[in-house]
């Protein structure tokens, strides 16, 4: 068995490879109606972008796109073929991403969006967190 341990982030360790973001936007306002799993799909297609960067996969209006396999998702977070399909259907109808369905035995391409901020402020975070007693 490994010696690995968890640790705590650091400064240093904060903004380290591996990190997918959740943004605060998901848990507000049209967002509310996603379930987590659509949630923690969104970010991991978002962690991809960096590399669809690096990879060229990008349109002539330079919109990033991932190609992922569905079995890579399927596997990455641990959900069914079905349920995968499901999330797919839930980000694309509320607006998260855009499939462009590229041909048999082709991975489809799958623009991701910038959730739209409803007008979230620190401040608002703030007095969320206060109002209910976690600081």
């Amino acid at each position: 068995m490994s010696n690995l341990i968890e640790k705590r982030f650091t400064i240093k360790t904060l903004h380290n490879k591996g990190f997918a973001p959740l943004y605060d936007a998901l848990f507000y306002g049209k967002y509310r109606a996603l379930s987590n799993n659509s949630r923690v799909l969104y970010s991991k297609l978002v962690q991809y972008l960096n590399l669809a960067l690096k990879l060229g996969w990008y349109n002539e209006k330079e919109e990033l796109y991932v190609q992922v396999k569905r079995s890579t998702l399927q596997y990455k977070i641990t959900v069914s073929k079905p349920t995968l399909i499901g999330l797919y259907a839930q980000l694309k109808e509320i607006g998260l991403i855009d499939i462009e369905q590229m041909g048999s035995n082709i991975v489809d391409k799958i623009y991701i969006k910038e959730p739209i901020y409803f007008d979230l402020t620190e401040e608002d975070l703030e007095k969320e967190l206060l109002s209910d007693g976690y600081l």
